[in-house]
């Protein structure tokens, strides 16, 4: 077992899988927000502009995109934390997760040649 599973074990065993599943509830709102955040910059974002603020603290663009995609990134960590979580909670194997993943990944993929 990796360490970081037993930790992930130790903090589902302390919090409890009901708050887990909450915390999984609020952990997938805020990797929306940050994606949606990234995504409403890209479209909407000014011609011209020099600088945006976050907490009054002024950025080039380039810096806060690279700000937002790291804040994605750090969502996206604190998903699979709970995720994981939830699988070892359960003995969930990584083989079926896997299987599982390039299960819905095949559909997709023909379904998108169906459609082509």
């Amino acid at each position: 077992m990796k360490n970081i599973d037993k930790e992930l074990i130790d903090t589902i065993n302390y919090f409890g899988l009901n708050n887990q599943i909450r915390k999984l509830n609020e952990e997938h709102d805020e990797v929306i927000d940050a994606i949606s955040e990234l995504i409403y910059f890209n479209k909407y974002k000014p011609d011209g502009i020099n600088n945006m603020f976050i907490n009054n603290v002024k950025y080039k663009p380039e810096e806060y995109v690279r700000r937002l995609k790291d804040h994605i990134a750090e969502e996206i960590a604190d998903n699979l934390n709970v995720l994981r979580q939830i699988q070892l909670y359960y003995n969930i194997k990584d083989e079926d997760v896997e299987a599982y993943r390039e299960y819905k990944s095949k559909r997709t993929i023909d379904l998108i040649e169906k459609e082509n």
